[in-house]
């Protein structure tokens, strides 16, 4: 039985991350049986001892790349810790975020000059190839965009493995140890998406929606599989 440790960093309802888990537990069918441990980072309930764990993911977060709390600190000592350790690991947009920001420092992360709300193309690097995460994707696909923050630019250590038209980081590699950040959320199904980017628009007239209807065509819940998948077999034993 793997351990997955999912960290939570969602602020409001629902808590638990049930898309991250659902894809979790459907990637590991056939390959090995897993339990998934959700721990509220908000609520400063991370572990502080990772003995046990196979993996982790970390979810994404209405928290902005650039605010500052207690619970914040704390996470990024345990993105420290899992890189110390050698945890597999795999950020998703804010868990992305944070990821660089606590291995690079603050200067690689900040506010998006254009947003992505919407219906994005991810398209691959060539680097990607060496990836053991990406390289089975397709070469360009599209997939979920919501953010506001992003990361600027990489460190030596990391590898680029996709970027979109808005947005040069969309996925990577950290070579010395084994994490993985995407900004896109692989997650987050076609119903789940529109549903999200018709509250945004509502909620805010002015937001600039992309390829609302692109989903409809364009969106492969095949991308999300390979992704969890892959990443399962990468964990620790």
């Amino acid at each position: 039985m793997k351990k997955i440790l999912l960290i939570d960093n969602n602020i409001d309802p629902p808590y638990g991350c049930a898309e991250i888990r659902e894809e979790l537990e459907k990637a590991a069918a056939g390959l090995f049986p897993i339990t998934v441990e959700s721990a509220r980072a908000p609520d400063s309930a991370l572990p502080v001892d990772f003995s046990g764990i196979d993996g982790v993911v970390i979810s994404g977060s209405k928290t902005r790349i650039f605010e500052n709390a207690p619970w914040i600190e704390m996470e990024m000592e345990a993105l420290r810790s899992l890189h110390c350790l050698r945890i597999p690991t795999l950020g998703i947009c804010y868990g992305e975020q944070l990821m660089v920001r606590a291995l690079a420092g603050e200067a690689f992360t900040g506010a998006s000059k254009v947003s992505e709300y919407g219906w994005v193309r991810v398209d691959l690097t060539e680097a990607a190839k060496k990836s053991a995460i990406f390289a089975s994707l397709p070469k360009s696909f599209t997939s979920f965009g919501f953010h506001s923050d992003e990361v600027y630019r990489l460190p030596s250590n990391f590898l680029l493995a996709a970027k979109s038209e808005r947005c040069a980081v969309q996925a990577f590699d950290v070579l010395d140890a084994p994490m993985w950040g995407v900004q896109f959320h692989p997650e987050r199904g076609l119903v789940a998406g529109n549903q999200g980017l018709d509250r945004r628009k509502k909620n805010n007239p002015e937001q600039e929606i992309l390829g609302r209807d692109l989903g409809e065509t364009h969106y492969d819940p095949q991308v999300a599989h390979h992704i969890f998948k892959n990443f399962l077999q990468q964990l620790k034993g």
